[in-house]
């Protein structure tokens, strides 16, 4: 038996977090809806690092990217760096309590709307909405029960 299963569970919640993030919403739910898909992604990274990793990031940053029209590589770019940060860091943020998780999961989600907001600045008008930083708020408030439901999922499948 091979050592490692579940492949298609994480590549269905993964596809779940993608349906969630182009989940068409009126304006005033839309800034209600985190980037699910980072989110789970983020989670893949620290649960199971050798099977959710840089590659893993890029191809979904890139669907990312064309499901919502953006430059091609934008969010690619971010998902590869908030991976690489929660793959180096994997067995840290394990041990953390969720208090401490959660601060560092909004950290890294600040990040990348930092790099996000910088990029989007070089090739267009600057963003001055206040909305767009509201997302990390958002998502961290999710994070707990997200981690939850994605551990005890992996613990029914015995994803490893």
């Amino acid at each position: 038996m091979s050592n490692h299963r579940g492949g298609l569970i994480i590549a269905l919640t993964l596809a779940f977090g993608l349906g969630l993030r182009i989940l068409p919403l009126p304006e005033t739910l839309r800034l209600l809806n985190p980037d699910w898909l980072l989110l789970i992604l983020i989670y893949w990274c620290i649960a199971l690092p050798d099977r959710a990793g840089i590659g893993t990031a890029w191809f979904l940053g890139l669907l990312a990217d064309v499901t919502s029209g953006q430059l091609l590589g934008q969010q690619a770019f971010i998902y590869c760096w908030i991976a690489y940060i929660c793959l180096y860091f994997h067995q840290r943020l394990r041990l953390f309590p969720m208090p401490q998780q959660m601060v560092i999961i909004i950290l890294l989600l600040f990040s990348g709307k930092v790099i996000n907001f910088w990029i989007i600045s070089l090739y267009s008008q600057p963003i001055k909405d206040l909305n767009f930083w509201v997302s990390p708020f958002i998502a961290i408030l999710f994070w707990p029960i997200l981690y939850l439901l994605l551990r005890q999922l992996r613990r029914i499948y015995r994803v490893q």
